[in-house]
């Protein structure tokens, strides 16, 4: 079907979904929370005064957030682990993640292949892959697909939201993802029908022989099983019990750290910086937010500017719902 345009929630939870028919099923992707993965959702669409779908949601967190290589194995030189020097200039979640065209265009005549490690989830009916990714590619010949090794043959998968182009030159004419989508993009893989405890996938890029552009970019890589299911409701999201979240990274840090922080509803953000005796170091944030999410950096110094000694610290935050998240991090040097 045809996409219709990203939107975000309201205040009060709420989406407002113009121009969806009434009473046609669609499939709705939920992404762009860093540090997590994404969920595809079919849904009938009803005529609602509070917004299309007031739906309250959570999305598992990421397994493999690329703090390491994660045991994945590149083939040829165009798959690589590390921070981007361009492109999007950062993973999705803050740091690191595995790219084409990590720090320089991608050449022409290419093809590199990036296979996963191996995952096992026993006793499992439900098993779904999902990530996100950042795409600059020449539209409709160069391209990115994924595939899965079903009893031991690699075999071609798509997306439940489908790929970016039906046929793609350099991947055989295969659907791909290409073009220009320069901003990262949730993609969800359903594996439930293979019925297998092992699951190893690959991603696949080839160029053809002209035009080169910046590359393919991917994060986060998330599972979904029995075990971590997604829930959908009908109810408001704003009576939704969502936690408030932290995650720091790098965790040791030298000499500075990112902080990722989730509150539950928008308002006054109160994050701070304490050292092992409860004495306040830092005040990172403290004002009204609309976002319901962000990141902040800290350089390892007090309100004053003094640099502070390797050690433990403790980030606390609270949230305008009175929600509170914190995590113990390790300056060291």
């Amino acid at each position: 079907g045809k996409p219709i345009q990203p939107t975000y929630t309201r205040l009060d939870g709420a989406y407002d979904l113009p121009g969806l028919a009434i009473g046609k099923a669609v499939t709705v992707l939920y992404d762009n929370k860093p540090w997590h993965g994404a969920h595809a959702h079919v849904f009938t669409p009803i005529d609602h005064p509070d917004g299309f779908n007031t739906y309250s949601l959570r999305v598992a967190p990421a397994n493999e957030p690329f703090f390491t290589e994660a045991g994945y194995l590149p083939s040829g030189y165009h798959w690589q682990w590390g921070p981007p020097a361009h492109g999007p200039g950062d993973g999705f979640s803050p740091g690191a993640c595995w790219a084409v065209g990590l720090s320089d265009d991608y050449s022409n005549n290419a093809l590199s292949y990036l296979t996963s490690s191996v995952y096992f989830f026993p006793d499992t009916d439900l098993l779904q892959l999902s990530f996100h990714y950042w795409c600059s590619m020449e539209s409709s010949y160069d391209g990115v697909n994924l595939e899965l090794k079903v009893d031991g043959i690699w075999t071609p998968v798509e997306p439940l939201t489908g790929y970016t182009h039906a046929s793609v030159a350099a991947l055989s004419a295969r659907p791909g993802w290409s073009g220009e989508i320069e901003d990262w993009r949730g993609a969800v893989f359903d594996f439930s029908e293979f019925n297998t405890d092992a699951i190893q996938f690959r991603f696949i890029f080839r160029s053809d022989h002209a035009v080169r552009r910046i590359g393919f970019f991917v994060d986060d890589i998330t599972f979904k099983t029995d075990v971590h299911t997604v829930g959908v409701e009908m109810t408001p999201q704003n009576d939704a019990p969502l936690r408030a979240e932290l995650l720091a990274y790098p965790n040791p840090f030298n000499p500075r750290t990112r902080i990722a922080w989730h509150a539950t509803r928008p308002g006054p953000i109160a994050l701070r910086i304490y050292d092992t005796r409860g004495r306040l170091v830092r005040t990172l944030q403290e004002r009204d937010n609309r976002a319901l999410e962000g990141v902040v950096t800290w350089q390892g110094d007090d309100d004053a500017g003094r640099v502070q000694p390797s050690g433990v610290y403790l980030v606390r935050m609270r949230d305008a719902g009175g929600a509170v998240a914190s995590q113990r991090i390790t300056l060291m040097k």
